[in-house]
């Protein structure tokens, strides 16, 4: 099972997404938002704070652990086998006068902000899950797409 990171960066009622490159082999062209594997050594918060850094540009502050959503899905890669994963959503709100910048136009398309009751398509499911689920107050789910 894999534990995947991700970030909620909320600015002005909404929040910020990014849209995955046409050459990435998982979920090309879906929107997403901030998002990290562990590595070895970091914390999960050192970890959601240095890839915020690097995709968008962004110094973190006042980051909280708000949604965790376990994931059944498909194996994107492997069909007939399934994909099981946990998702840790992170929030923040955007302050200092900061804005997000595409620091790695190999892997992501472009960024923008949105009404996180109306999200954009094709959306990656499990994050939209895990985004609607937040703005519900649910602070753990289980998502199943098999």
């Amino acid at each position: 099972m894999m534990i995947i990171l991700r970030l909620i960066l909320k600015k002005d009622k909404k929040i910020l997404l990014i849209t995955r490159s046409p050459t990435n082999k998982i979920w090309a062209s879906h929107w997403h938002c901030v998002t990290r594997n562990i590595e070895a050594g970091e914390s999960l918060k050192e970890a959601i704070i240095r890839e915020a850094a690097e995709e968008v540009g962004l110094k973190l502050k006042g980051l909280a652990l708000e949604n965790t959503v376990f994931c059944i899905e498909k194996d994107y890669c492997f069909p007939m086998k399934k994909f099981y994963a946990l998702e840790l959503f992170f929030v923040s709100d955007l302050g200092d006068h900061q804005e997000p910048t595409n620091l790695e136009p190999s892997k992501q398309d472009s960024l923008g902000w949105f009404d996180p009751y109306k999200l954009p398509e094709p959306m990656i499911p499990g994050v939209a899950f895990g985004i609607k689920s937040y703005f519900n107050n649910q602070r753990y789910v289980e998502f199943r797409n098999v």
